[in-house]
């Protein structure tokens, strides 16, 4: 009888150390896919040209504010085309690139090391 109880207690066990392995895995991979998601809805960034932000406008356009060199331009982007909207200054763009949000690396960080939403 003793035997059957720690037989049951052992594979209970086994089962929960299996499942939170799973769970743990499942964050990560759950990282990594949104990281890479990430890159593929920004679109090409590299050398000169960088996307910067972008907000959907209705239900299928968007704003994209992209830096080329060192000009700030906003586009109005839809299915058919894409459309200059205008040149932004510098001083203008500083504070929406100082206010963006906390990247889910950042949560993921702080969930692990026991801190607290900061916000």
């Amino acid at each position: 009888m003793l035997l059957t109880q720690l037989n049951d207690w052992s594979s209970s066990f086994g089962r929960s150390f299996i499942y939170i392995l799973v769970l743990i895995l499942l964050m990560f991979l759950a990282f990594y896919v949104t990281r890479f998601l990430s890159v593929k809805i920004r679109g090409y960034s590299g050398g000169n040209i960088k996307v910067i932000e972008g907000i959907g406008v209705g239900n299928n356009g968007s704003v994209v504010l992209i830096k080329a060199g060192s000009k700030f331009v906003l586009l109005g982007v839809t299915k058919e085309r894409v459309s200059y909207l205008t040149e932004l200054e510098s001083s203008d763009i500083e504070a929406v690139q100082q206010a963006q949000p906390k990247k889910f690396e950042t949560y993921l960080s702080n969930l692990l090391k026991g801190k607290k939403d900061e916000s």
